[in-house]
């Protein structure tokens, strides 16, 4: 277990920490994964885990440590963060890391997730919810200069990126178009559904 204190937010999921070492470091949390900053819910679920950790100092519990950060749990008055923000709608079970749980928990993480889907709670209200770690795979791109930011119709701007008449950018994927929001739709010919 490390005593620390929040000093920086990346997600709800991902925060930098001042250890009692004075020791800056990166925590995931094991097991769950919030939306990334340009997807829809990330400020909801960031101001969540900030109003459940708050100022003070926190515990985490540590399960593994990968790509320079440490995989934990953290709970403030024994309320674990992930459990709050899988029953709020507002994450992801992971599958990359669930493994690290413990059984017990791991069971609680994945009833909490299927349960705020089916009540379509938080980021369950859209349609198709797009996955944090499938949102990272999405090119981000920008438009080819001299281009102008809207058109009254869809087109090919490049190598299979769509511009759109609301001014966001897509990325064609065969017939599935994805855009830079994290909005998922159908293509047939130059209409997006």
């Amino acid at each position: 277990v490390v005593h620390a204190k929040v000093i920086a937010y990346g997600s709800a999921t991902a925060f930098a920490v001042l250890d009692s070492e004075q020791k800056v470091r990166r925590i995931k949390l094991t097991g769950i994964d919030a939306p990334e900053k340009r997807q829809r819910f990330a400020q909801q679920a960031q101001r969540l885990a900030s109003e459940h950790l708050g100022a003070n100092a926190i515990e985490i519990a540590l399960d593994a440590a990968a790509d320079g950060r440490i995989h934990g749990r953290v709970a403030v008055d024994g309320r674990d963060l992930g459990l709050t923000l899988l029953e709020a709608g507002l994450a992801w079970c992971d599958p990359a890391d669930s493994g690290h749980l413990p059984q017990p928990l791991q069971s609680a993480y994945t009833q909490a997730c299927a349960q705020a889907r089916s009540e379509r709670r938080g980021l369950w209200q859209d349609a198709n919810p797009v996955a944090p770690w499938e949102f990272r795979r999405i090119p981000h791109f920008e438009l080819p200069s001299g281009e102008p930011a809207a058109d009254r119709h869809c087109r090919e701007i490049a190598y299979r990126s769509v511009q759109c008449d609301d001014g966001v950018r897509y990325r064609a994927l065969g017939s599935r178009v994805l855009g830079s929001d994290g909005s998922s739709y159908s293509r047939r010919g130059n209409t997006l559904t």
